[in-house]
């Protein structure tokens, strides 16, 4: 592992109340655009994808960033959280 396991549990931790605050506070009628719910889930697969690949820009420079920042970008906070844990939840059950 990279870190110490006591920070996995932290994490763990810490996760579940950052999540349910983003489910509280995400603006979901956005999504009840169906452009605006196609590009949302749209970006979650592709970013499965491209993370499951695991291809870098170069080194140093991984496209976790990049996807990341692009989806906070587009959709806010909130729901770019809610998105990148269903996206880490899919490359989990992909890998």
């Amino acid at each position: 592992t990279l870190l110490d396991p006591a920070w996995y549990w932290l994490a763990w931790i810490v996760w579940p109340a950052f999540f349910v605050r983003a489910l509280v506070r995400a603006p979901w009628r956005r999504l009840q655009d169906s452009e605006q719910l196609n590009v949302w889930l749209g970006m979650i697969v592709l970013l499965v994808l491209l993370w499951s690949l695991e291809a870098g820009v170069r080194p140093g420079l991984g496209m976790h960033l990049l996807g990341a920042t692009v989806f906070t970008l587009s959709f806010g906070p909130c729901l770019a959280f809610i998105g990148l844990s269903l996206v880490m939840a899919g490359v989990a059950l992909n890998g």
